[in-house]
């Protein structure tokens, strides 16, 4: 029989109710008598006794002991307690009437829990105490709580799971029949949700076994149970037909017999409230189940259901009904209404009240779409919403709370989701380096120093709130990410950092001051010469070198290029462009030192390169032009030809030979006295009849020696003119006429027979010497105001010479007279005081008489050596002659003695008349042939006269003048507003190029550079004068423009006697030079005060100009030399390439030397 019991237990296990069978054997009592309310624990076992019911509970919650009954229980024949009823009382009656019921005290009886795990339809988990089955699953302990008034047990355990807790509680009071079962369950898990949460206990009665020893019940469920009950299920003993009762009034209860699913949808109607199936007789267990949905973490349920042993059924269930709880009122939730930043979480309570004021579990049963809500505690009220990141708008989730029986309907908690005002960042980097302090999110200003080579920086911002938006340096980045390659410049940079919260209006903005070192390093990586190699070949790390070159090396450039762009190249103090020669440096024979000095950015950093340049000394012993003060040398003079020989006038008793060397380091001794290169000798004496000069030329190295010689044979007779005022040899020379008388012009006035003419060939050219009756014309000078004495020669002659005495030169000077040979070649206008005739009768002795003195005025096309000469240093600078040069000069001869007139205080005007078919375009300017061979510029203006092109040459000196084309164009000025002053002046070869296509013409410019292009400009020869300013040595290369400078009082330095050649000139300095070359040019510059103010508030900034300066800009600006730009005159400026081009064009043009 009990294997059949088994059997059939194992068949219940499987019902999905989760209803588990648990049956209870009954044998034969003992009689006892025991009344009253008694307790008792044996071992894990609680025994509880009233008058009428006694009731053993097992260590799991079996109703029925493990342990024997104590003393005062009765035990059935198997000793053990199960439930037992004394129909009259113990002690009262009969103990085993028919009124008495019991259920064996070896219990088959169980209880079972389970859910679904991980969701709605997940697997199911079933955990049973069987505690005759050996099934524990649900480990417990059984603990006595009896009071004075109740007799009751406590049962508490947690399913192996360790996610659902079980707590049951039986209760009865010392008269009753049957006892209560107090059921709660919770879900202890942290995380979980169990699912389907469901509970059942199964019972085996046998209510008459130990009466009869029948098993057999006849089982049934109440279909309309009365009262208050919801579930009712009975079960009678065979023979006497008592009831064993299990009910419950709970609406969650449902009854069945033998496995019945209580749960299937034909059981109940269709309201859940009423079971429908039928009365069942068989051997059979009944069952209570009870369904409670899903359980959140923490939330709990409790329920009660009652067993009971009545054998009056009507009475049992009247009873029963009568105890039933009263009519339970479900939980009246509230909607809530919360606003929250999405940075921020929510935290509130879940509102709910119950009427019955049952304890509350709260239960969320949906969640938003924009953010999570938890429970603080499980089944709590309070709660915590977080919405998702970066979300705005509105949401809401749902909750229902429960008293233990029942859950209210749905509440709603609607959320206003706030955009975010969190305009922080939460990191800061920057690579390389760091900050200097480590990033807080409330410091906004940071610095870093970083070394000269980090060129750039990046910068990876991180946000607190992704939403935000992240600016560097006003570009949008994202969050989190390297913002690449800031560039820094050298010194303090500012980076910043701009935060936009999600809102749109907060803002934040950080600061990274990045301070980049200046670089360090003052190395070269290349350094070259022009001429020659270093020794030894140039490594960075090697200060010290040497070079060799030859003598005809006169100078050099020296190109350095530097590793770091900042770096400052100063070759002999002077800055020099990396990678760009520098001005040339002149050199002398033997060792010359160089310094090559580079700065770093950082300005202290200084390393000297050092350049030991030995200029070997000249072998070079040749002339390049020999030239006698009276005769022509045959043949024409070569510089590889030594012998020679000319022929002269009985009437020159003596002669200077002027002698120029190639190299002016060699050394002239005409007949043994040393005499200077481009210098006229002493008076070398002549006897009548050949005469043999030698002419010595030792090169520098003063071994190498050259002599040429000159044989002069001076004539025996002598043609005398008809005024006695000069001689021309006839010898075999050629051929003589004799003086005709010839007109000379006076203030337009023609002079019938104020002189003679008379022409004569010698050598290769036809001479024509007019000489002027200076008494007639000094009678008619005290006659009238006459102002210009014009020598008119017509013919081919090759030279003409015009000839007067010191006495008339003195007379025409006292009355401002200008003297005028006009030729059909070439006009000479000379103001006779520029000859300066007291000067000259100084140099040619003392105790003189004027009249004694010849002066003659020569226009000569040059000989064929000087016209070689020209035409080869043109030549080499890529100029092109236009006509035939012309040689200009004046000389005052008394006694054999010969004084040149070669330098004069003004312009003095000549003209040279052009072929017919020579138009302008084909001419850029003059030139006038130097001592040493070479050509420079002189303020040359053309004009047609007659059909011709003329060119008006204004010069301070005397030469041989040729017309020239010399196109110059650069392409860095091609759309520069210099561009027409720039190319004019260097087509007139007042200024040059850094390179042949660069002109650079904002480059600053030097105080050297600025005088050197002026004396260009002017036509001023190098060299002139013989002061000096104390900073400026002889071997400058700017030595002989400032002693030019000096002489002719352009320049006066600073008050200390220096001239700072390496400054740059600013606005007024050129101002204050210009002005000086006024007076030169015969500009106006002296202005009254009225007028420089006038001149001056033309410019916003004129008030700032010094006094010094005032009287030079404004006659600068009023003679349109200097402009200004922007209302601006700006003295304080550099002057720059292109405005000293544009400055000095100004001045020629102002001045009528060049054309406008």
């Amino acid at each position: 029989m009990i294997e059949s019991k088994r059997k059939r237990l194992n068949f219940i296990t499987k019902i999905c109710t989760l209803a588990t069978l648990v049956s209870s054997i009954i044998l034969p009592a003992q009689a006892f008598a025991a009344t009253g309310a008694r307790h008792v624990t044996v071992g894990d076992d609680v025994f509880l006794g009233g008058n009428y019911i006694e009731v053993g509970i097992s260590k799991s919650g079996s109703f029925g002991s493990a342990s024997p009954a104590p003393a005062g229980f009765h035990p059935t024949r198997i000793t053990n307690l199960g439930f037992n009823v004394d129909g009259d009382g113990y002690d009262t009656g009969n103990p085993m009437n028919s009124g008495d019921y019991f259920l064996p005290g070896t219990p088959y009886e169980a209880f079972i829990v389970g859910y679904r795990d991980g969701s709605a339809a997940g697997t199911i988990k079933k955990f049973q105490n069987y505690e005759r089955g050996g099934t524990i699953q649900i480990p417990s302990v059984t603990t006595d709580i009896s009071s004075v008034s109740t007799l009751a047990a406590k049962t508490e355990g947690t399913t192996t799971s360790g996610k659902l807790k079980v707590e049951q509680t039986v209760s009865f009071s010392e008269n009753d029949k049957g006892f209560k079962v107090n059921v709660i369950l919770t879900n202890v898990s942290e995380t979980d949700t169990l699912y389907d949460t469901r509970y059942a206990r199964s019972v085996d009665p046998d209510v008459d076994a130990d009466y009869h020893g029948d098993y057999d019940t006849k089982n049934s469920v109440i279909k309309n149970p009365p009262l208050d009950a919801q579930a009712v299920v009975i079960a009678k003993g065979p023979v006497t037909g008592n009831p064993f009762i299990l009910f419950s009034a709970d609406p969650r209860a449902r009854a069945s017999i033998g496995g019945a699913d209580p749960y299937a949808a034909s059981v109940y109607d269709t309201d859940g409230s009423k079971l429908l199936k039928a009365e069942t007789t068989a051997d059979s267990y009944v069952a209570m189940a009870f369904a409670f949905g899903d359980l959140t973490p923490g939330q709990s349920v409790t329920f009660e259901y009652i067993e009971s042993l009545n054998p009056d059924l009507n009475a049992a269930l009247d009873d029963l009904g009568n105890s039933a709880p009263p009519a339970n009122t479900a939980p009246t939730v509230s909607n809530a209404v919360y606003s929250v930043m999405n940075t921020s979480v929510l935290t509130g309570d879940l509102i709910a009240t119950d009427a019955e004021s049952d304890p509350l579990t709260y239960r969320i049963i949906s969640q938003g779409n924009k953010g999570t809500v938890t429970q603080t505690v499980a089944g709590g009220k309070a709660f915590v919403y977080t919405p998702t990141a970066g979300a705005t708008g509105s949401d809401s989730f749902t909750f229902v709370a429960n008293d233990g029986k029942v859950d209210s309907s749905p509440a709603t908690v609607s959320i206003t989701i706030l955009p975010s005002n969190n305009a922080d960042l939460k990191a800061l980097e920057i690579n390389p380096g760091s900050l200097d302090t480590a990033f807080v999110s409330s410091t906004n200003s940071y610095t870093t120093t970083v070394s000269y080579s980090t060129s750039s920086l990046s910068v990876t911002g991180t946000v607190y709130n992704e939403n935000s938006t992240l600016k560097v340096n006003g570009v949008t980045t994202v969050s989190g990410s390297v913002y690449e390659n800031i560039p820094l410049n050298v010194g303090p940079n500012t980076i910043t950092v701009e935060v936009t919260a999600q809102d749109g209006t907060t803002k934040k903005a950080y600061t990274i001051n990045a301070n980049r070192l200046p670089s360090d390093k003052a190395d070269l990586k290349a350094l070259t010469l022009s001429t020659g190699n270093l020794d030894p070949a140039f490594v960075s790390s090697t200060t010290s070198y040497s070079t060799i070159v030859a003598n005809g090396v006169n100078n050099v450039t020296v190109t350095g290029i530097v590793y770091d762009s900042t770096a400052t190249i100063r070759v002999n103090s002077v800055v020099t462009a990396s990678g760009a020669a520098s001005l040339n440096i002149p050199l002398n024979v033997g060792v010359n030192t160089i310094k090559v000095e580079v700065t770093a950015q950082d300005g202290t950093t200084i390393k000297t390169y050092t350049i030991h340049a030995n200029r070997l000394p000249s072998d070079k012993a040749d002339l390049k032009a020999l030239t006698l003060s009276a005769g022509n040398l045959d043949p024409a003079f070569a510089s590889s030809t030594t012998s020679y020989n000319t022929i002269v006038a009985n009437g020159i008793n003596n002669v200077t030979v002027t002698g120029i060397v190639y190299d002016s380091t060699a050394t002239i001794r005409v007949n043994g006295i040393v005499t200077a290169s481009g210098a006229a000798s002493l008076n070398i004496p002549l006897n009548v009849g050949m005469n043999t000069i030698k002419v010595e030329v030792t090169a520098q190295d003063g071994t190498t020696i050259k002599t040429y010689t000159i044989n002069v044979n001076r004539f025996t007779e002598n043609l005398t003119t008809s005024s006695g005022g000069g001689t021309v040899g006839s010898g075999g020379s050629g051929t003589v006429s004799q003086p005709n008388g010839v007109k000379i012009v006076v203030d337009g006035v023609v002079q019938e027979q104020s002189a003679t003419a008379k022409t004569d060939k010698i050598g290769d050219q036809s001479v024509t010497i007019i000489t002027v009756d200076n008494d007639k014309v000094i009678a008619k000078l005290e006659k009238e105001s006459n102002k210009v004495l014009t020598i008119p020669v017509t013919g081919s002659s090759d030279v003409v010479v015009g000839e007067l005495n010191g006495k008339l030169v003195k007379a025409m000077e006292g009355k401002d007279v200008v003297i005028e040979i006009k030729t059909d070649r070439a006009t000479y206008t000379l103001p006779a005081s520029q000859i300066n005739i007291d000067s000259i009768s100084a140099q040619l002795g003392s105790n003189i008489k004027l009249e004694d003195i010849k002066i003659s005025i020569k226009i000569a096309l040059s000989v064929p050596t000087t016209a070689a000469t020209i035409q080869k240093s043109a030549a080499d600078g890529n100029i092109t002659i236009v006509g035939t040069p012309v040689d200009f000069e004046v000389t005052a001869t008394l006694n054999g003695k010969t004084v040149a007139v070669n330098q004069f205080q003004s312009y003095v005007e000549r003209q040279i008349t052009l072929p017919a078919d020579v138009n302008a375009s084909q001419i850029t300017t003059a030139v006038v042939l130097n001592a040493d061979g070479t050509l420079t510029h002189v303020p040359t203006k053309l004009v047609t006269l007659d059909g011709k092109i003329n060119a008006i040459i204004n010069s301070l000196t005397n030469s041989s003048y040729s017309v020239v084309f010399s196109p110059k164009t650069f392409a860095d000025v091609e759309s520069h507003w210099s561009k027409q002053d720039v190319n004019d002046m260097a087509s007139r070869l007042v200024v040059q190029g850094v390179t042949d296509q660069a002109f650079q013409p904002d480059k600053s410019i030097t105080r050297a550079e600025f005088t050197a292009i002026m004396v260009r400009a002017l036509g001023l020869k190098s060299g002139m004068g013989t002061e000096m300013p104390k900073d400026v040595k002889a071997s400058d290369w700017y030595a002989g423009v400032v002693q030019t400078g000096v002489s002719y009082k352009l320049i006066s330095g600073y008050e200390d006697g220096t001239f700072r050649p390496d400054l740059t000139i600013t606005r007024k300095e050129a101002a204050a030079m210009v002005a000086r070359a006024l007076t030169l040019a015969k500009l106006n510059n002296g202005l009254t005060g009225d007028e420089v103010t006038k001149q001056l508030e033309l410019f916003t900034d004129g008030s700032k100009i010094p006094a010094w300066a005032k009287n030079d800009l404004a006659a600068a600006v009023k003679n349109s030399i200097m402009q200004g730009d922007n209302g601006k005159i700006s003295p304080d400026d550099n002057v720059t390439r292109a405005q000293t081009a544009a400055m000095l064009r100004r001045l020629l043009q102002q001045a009528n030397l060049i054309n406008k």
